[in-house]
């Protein structure tokens, strides 16, 4: 079943085993409590939304969605790289190798020491020439531009902070990368 928080509209796939017999759930975006409905069949869809504090129950296709791993892929034309361009490891580089990378500070692909930030604290997902910024329920948030973020696409030189740490996405063409 997909859930979305009424507070930040953030999504989850939740298996309906695990929320047999729940009334609540927390977000991990935003840490909102709100009230869930498992069995559909017992009121109606507007009666439902009708309430501020219930789930929203959206009928859509998990393969079509961001949830899905099938489609994670890296441009063929394109070299992705995160900067960090302030904070305990300013200066360093990280290229993507691969299309799923997780940042934070504990045993992740990129590691930034900085006790703001969570052990996993972000993931970014490229999927063909799109770059996907997933906060991954972080206690103190991800930001771009000042707003909190859970999943935002994100392009070239778009600036990212968690915890004193700026990271800045880079995209630059295959051929001028090699050179």
């Amino acid at each position: 079943m997909i859930i979305e928080c009424p507070n930040c509209n953030s999504k989850y796939n939740v298996p309906d085993d695990k929320i047999q017999g729940r009334k609540k759930l927390k977000c991990s975006s935003c840490n909102n409590i709100f009230s869930i409905q498992s069995d559909r069949s017992e009121k109606s869809d507007e009666d439902s939304e009708s309430k501020k504090d219930t789930a929203k129950i959206t009928k859509q296709s998990i393969g079509e969605s961001l949830w899905s791993d099938e489609n994670l892929k890296l441009p063929e034309d394109l070299k992705i790289s995160i900067a960090v361009i302030k904070g305990a490891r300013a200066g360093y580089i990280y290229h993507l190798d691969k299309p799923y990378v997780l940042i934070g500070r504990g045993k992740v692909d990129l590691i930034i020491p900085d006790k703001e930030i969570s052990r996993k604290h972000l993931a970014i997902e490229v999927r063909n020439d799109k770059v996907f910024l997933r906060d991954l329920g972080s206690t103190n948030g991800t930001f771009i531009d000042g707003e909190k973020a859970s999943i935002t696409e994100i392009h070239d030189q778009t600036e990212l902070k968690i915890g004193q740490t700026t990271l800045m996405l880079i995209t630059t063409p295959k051929d001028n990368y090699e050179k």
